[in-house]
């Protein structure tokens, strides 16, 4: 953080000599948790996992390998779901506590969003070789 100090207004026209910045030392404090962490999931072999919550995808992008499950789990509140951008697939509407599963067995690029939230919760599932 900085702070900078500034003389008190000059006549107009006349030169004003403005300090430095000076930079404050500060003590940074450890944010305070808002949420519970929640433990890891029990994934079977080449699945990974994307969580809804309320406004995002988390991870927004992911990278698999081909013949990869990916399995969204609704954490939010509010009702979700999970489109592709072209329309090739999609997820029912879901609610708390919700899964969808969707297998990825070809290279590209898959961008989804939810349809409630289509302005600003969207992601992408990227498709390599192994």
């Amino acid at each position: 953080m900085f702070s900078v100090a500034c003389a008190a207004p000059a006549p107009t026209g006349a030169a004003v000599d403005l300090p430095v910045a000076t930079r404050i030392p500060r003590t940074v404090l450890a944010p305070t948790p808002t949420a519970t962490a929640r433990p890891p999931r029990s994934l079977p072999p080449n699945t990974v996992a994307v969580d809804i919550s309320d406004s995002f995808f988390q991870p927004g992008v992911i990278t698999v390998t081909v013949g990869t499950t990916v399995r969204w789990y609704h954490d939010g509140g509010t009702a979700h779901n999970v489109r592709a951008v072209d329309g090739s697939w999609a997820a029912p509407d879901m609610h708390r506590g919700d899964m969808f599963a969707r297998r990825f067995d070809e290279l590209g690029a898959y961008n989804y969003l939810c349809l409630f939230h289509a302005g600003t919760m969207f992601g992408s599932v990227i498709v390599v070789k192994p």
